[in-house]
């Protein structure tokens, strides 16, 4: 008789439990990537989250649009909603990026579209202001527009020109016209929407500060397919320098220290009401300076915000290398500037007026001059200064200080010793009766 097979051994009798695997751990990075590709998000404890609620949502719909079709026929619409009612859902609980690059051709197909449906051109940028330009001035006569308008060119810097004109309904009030492309051929898409940036920003803190009484005035800003134009007060007097030069020409008195005082003050009191509204300038030049009317009655008024920022109290230093070469501060080169660059250079168009020269020479090219600027001290024992008050020598020599911490406001430079210094008319003597 054969021999009884021995018995088995415990663990064969639960099989199940011999072959069980252990249960792996599952790191966190692993979870959400399994959730990321499963369409479905697990909460940490185990339990279904919200994502399981949107792709139950999902296969509802589904469900239902097979239903609907046999029955009635589903239509596009009926599909449209039930797929934008799951993407919604989901897109709740599903992390989205978008590219740059993609955020800014869905800014312009969105610009395109809004020219589209006013029947304009969606090529063409606009700003949102005035377009009836034509129907306010004559341009055909003035050539404002490029046309026929040699003689009417007032000046032309870099970034547009400026001609006069004068209204169609009253010939006799005339204006200055500032002529400024919106766009650039030379420039790529990144550097065209950085540049029309620029041009609001100048628009905004030039209207911002029109009420100033020794900032031009900025009444109105047009625009065309092509170019923005803004209308300003028409001055005149040409610019500082032009101005003081032709009335030295017709008095042959020269350049007193008291006239310096007078422009100066004229000077940092524009200066103090830009940055008391937060707006630095960072151009403090004499070609931005410009007197009303021809003769001794004409105001001195600050024009060109192409370079302004806004600048609030704890806002960070500004990088940017930018401003004229003669008049730019040390910190600027370093590229750490602030509101106080503004009053270096309001210093030395200051020490130009008292002194006929300025303080750093420009024979050698820039880079020595930008080298002298940040390490070498202005002159103030040339013969030229001997003539000047030491109040008006010392004011100077404060805002020329290279800390940018280490010189006055100019609301603190207004109060100065040589400020206080005002030249009063001699009293004629009472004739007799």
């Amino acid at each position: 008789m054969p021999a009884a097979a021995a018995p088995a051994p415990a663990a064969s009798l639960c099989p199940r439990a011999s072959s069980r695997p252990r249960p792996r751990r599952v790191s966190r990075a692993q979870l959400q990537t399994r959730q990321h590709r499963g369409g479905c998000t697990t909460g940490g404890n185990g339990g279904i989250g919200l994502g399981a609620g949107a792709c139950r949502l999902q296969k509802a719909c589904s469900l239902s649009l097979r239903v609907v079709s046999r029955l009635h026929g589903a239509d596009s619409s009926s599909r449209t909603m039930c797929t934008a009612a799951t993407s919604s859902s989901s897109s709740e609980h599903t992390p989205t990026s978008s590219s740059p690059s993609t955020t800014s051709k869905q800014q312009q197909q969105q610009s395109g579209d809004n020219n589209r449906k006013n029947g304009d051109d969606p090529n063409v940028t606009w700003f949102g202001y005035r377009r009836d330009l034509d129907e306010m001035f004559d341009m055909e006569a003035t050539g404002a527009r490029f046309r026929n308008g040699k003689d009417t060119l007032l000046g032309k810097g870099g970034y547009g020109r400026v001609y006069k004109a004068h209204l169609r309904s009253d010939p006799t009030k005339e204006y200055a016209i500032k002529c400024i492309p919106k766009t650039k051929s030379s420039l790529g898409y990144g550097a065209t929407l950085k540049y029309q940036k620029m041009l609001k920003r100048e628009v905004e803190l030039h209207q911002r500060m029109s009420s100033a009484f020794h900032v031009v005035t900025l009444f109105d800003v047009f625009e065309d397919s092509t170019h923005i134009y803004l209308q300003l007060e028409l001055c005149n007097g040409g610019s500082l320098l032009e101005h003081w030069r032709d009335m030295d020409m017709e008095t042959a008195d020269g350049w007193s220290e008291d006239d310096a005082r007078d422009i100066s003050r004229e000077i940092l009191q524009v200066v103090a009401q830009l940055h008391d509204r937060n707006v630095c300038f960072r151009d403090i030049k004499p070609d931005n300076f410009l007197y009303t009317t021809k003769g001794p009655d004409g105001i001195l008024k600050l024009s060109d915000f192409g370079l302004a920022i806004d600048m609030k109290p704890g806002d960070p230093p500004y990088t940017d290398k930018c401003g004229t070469p003669a008049f730019v501060a040390p910190e600027v080169l370093h590229r750490s500037a602030g509101k106080q660059a503004d009053v270096w250079s309001a210093g030395v168009l200051i020490y130009r007026l008292l002194s006929g020269k300025l303080p750093f020479s420009t024979a050698d090219g820039h880079a020595k001059l930008f080298s002298s600027i940040q390490g070498d001290k202005p002159d103030f024992a040339s013969p030229e200064w001997q003539e000047v008050s030491e109040q008006g020598r010392q004011l100077a020599q404060s805002l020329l200080q290279k800390n940018p911490s280490a010189r006055p406001t100019a609301q603190e430079a207004l109060q100065s010793e040589w400020m206080a210094m005002s030249r009063w008319p001699q009293r004629k003597p009472i004739a007799d009766e």
